[in-house]
């Protein structure tokens, strides 16, 4: 009887310990699994897609949310500048913007882009959406040490996915997060029934920062762009200021054209979107930032830039 207690107790002491190596382990088979799927996903996308990208031609990615989206947007009127001011050189410009994404899931894919397309510049605009999945870890100081294990925790693809687990069945209602205050009571009653998760703007600013680094280490320059009306664009600036690469401000066309009294031919009836004219004075002022700082000194060129007045642009309405 005594040896049966000593034996019991002795698997009792070991059971915690291979409770938790058993765990760890199978923490690690996902991991492994999912790390492999992704890049096979990644690799599939790149061979699939390897015939649109001329590794002969100047290169610029463009990444964002529906700001950016569209046959008209601003990504697809910069690659027309540039031909138009070089029209001897090759230019390609990949806008890889969807519609509805937050900045976490852009991050998701933007890796694969960079092994595709190999920028030479990387574009921006992100931000907006603030109701998405979550993926975030920390950190909530500006502690190095914090930053570092946000980061391990941030790259692993199990976490990952047991967060974005766990904050669906966390997730809230748009009434409850009162997401009106960002958006206005037209969207609230359009997704107040839909569970949302609020993300903050330390995510925000973390997952753009990732993008940001992770296109420097590819040897790419980056310029973020901000949006015509939306408060997120000081954060953007900010983050630019402190990473030190060049910002394209467009809150001026807002100030403007409200002062004149145009802002429906800039913006649409939702306030927020660009008209066809709004993406033409934005991908202006992009281009005069990427000819200025990027590609006039890789490719000197005494031809002035293109001036788009606005009669040669269709304006909203």
């Amino acid at each position: 009887m005594s040896r049966l207690l000593l034996r019991l107790g002795s698997g009792l002491r070991r059971f915690p310990r291979t409770l938790f190596l058993r765990l760890f382990l199978v923490l690690v088979g996902i991991e492994g699994t999912l790390r492999v799927l992704l890049w096979g996903y990644g690799a599939v996308y790149i061979y699939r897609h390897r015939g649109e990208v001329d590794l002969t031609a100047y290169r610029i990615l463009c990444v964002g949310e529906s700001s950016s989206f569209g046959d008209n947007a601003y990504p697809v009127r910069l690659e027309s500048l540039f031909r138009q001011k070089y029209p001897h050189l090759k230019i390609q410009v990949f806008n890889r913007s969807i519609p509805a994404i937050t900045t976490p899931e852009i991050y998701r894919h933007f890796n694969i882009h960079l092994r595709l397309i190999r920028p030479d510049v990387v574009n921006i605009q992100t931000g907006a959406n603030i109701c998405g999945p979550s993926m975030f870890f920390g950190p909530r100081t500006d502690d190095p040490r914090a930053r570092e294990v946000a980061d391990i925790l941030n790259s692993s693809r199990a976490l990952q996915a047991l967060k974005l687990i766990y904050t669906a069945f966390h997730a809230k209602t748009a009434h409850e997060l009162n997401i009106q205050r960002y958006h206005g009571e037209s969207f609230l009653t359009q997704i107040h029934k839909i569970p949302v998760n609020y993300l903050s703007v330390d995510e925000q600013k973390y997952w753009i920062e990732k993008m940001i680094g992770d296109a420097q280490r590819h040897g790419s320059r980056v310029v973020l762009t901000g949006y015509i009306r939306h408060r997120m664009t000081e954060r953007l600036q900010s983050i630019a200021d402190e990473l030190r690469i060049p910002f394209s401000d467009n809150r001026d066309l807002y100030e403007n054209h409200l002062r004149t009294g145009e802002l429906d031919t800039i913006l649409t009836g939702d306030g927020f979107h660009a008209t066809d004219y709004g993406h033409a004075l934005v991908a202006q002022k992009l281009f005069a930032i990427i000819d200025d700082r990027f590609f006039r000194k890789k490719f000197p060129d005494d031809v002035p830039p293109p001036v788009i007045a606005p009669a040669n642009v269709p304006r909203a309405g």
